[in-house]
């Protein structure tokens, strides 16, 4: 943090951002100075960030630009059960991937489409969406592949879930995450 503080002071860089800190990692960070921005992973199916990470931002007023909203393709549907990622494919040994814990998480993407579908979206919108909707979550670190791709995913800012609709959505998950990963 000293060398952060140092490359800001210098106006090398304006803000300090962190990845993957823990709770009490953010809380140590802050002690030496402010901390703008933290990037946890955190989608539907990995929600562990709400335990601390979250919480911990909003009270350090951290803002929260969380990554891995889709879960590496997982919430996009376009993988299905059976499907074996190429061995230079980050994706290929991931846990949430592995057979088994693949094939639970996929009937719930089925049911997350089907619900997002009767609302007018599909489920990549539903799953920026649901980032979205966390109080401490400020923006969402999307891929795209293609012009179209950015454009379509954007629109998940437009869509605003209401509380019950969110209830909604954990009754489908029905309490279902992924290992860590």
């Amino acid at each position: 943090m000293a060398d952060l503080l140092k490359l800001r002071d210098e106006g090398k860089i304006r803000y300090v951002g962190v990845s993957n800190f823990s709770a009490e990692q953010h809380v140590q960070a802050a002690r030496y100075g402010p901390v703008h921005s933290s990037q946890p992973k955190y989608h539907m199916m990995f929600r562990g960030a709400e335990e601390s990470v979250l919480p911990t931002c909003l009270e350090e007023g951290i803002g929260v630009i969380v990554h891995s909203p889709l879960g590496r393709g997982l919430l996009t549907g376009k993988y299905r059960p059976g499907h074996r990622f190429a061995a230079d494919d980050q994706r290929h040994d991931r846990p949430e991937f592995v057979p088994g814990q693949f094939e639970a998480a996929y009937s719930r993407v089925k049911k997350l489409s089907a619900w997002a579908a009767d609302h007018g979206r599909d489920i990549v919108q539903l799953a920026i969406a649901w980032t979205l909707a966390h109080p401490a979550v400020t923006s969402s670190i999307v891929g795209a592949k293609t012009p179209e791709q950015a454009v379509h995913n954007a629109g998940a800012a437009e869509w605003t879930l209401t509380e019950a609709e969110l209830g909604e959505l954990d009754a489908i998950l029905n309490g279902f995450q992924l290992d860590a990963g």
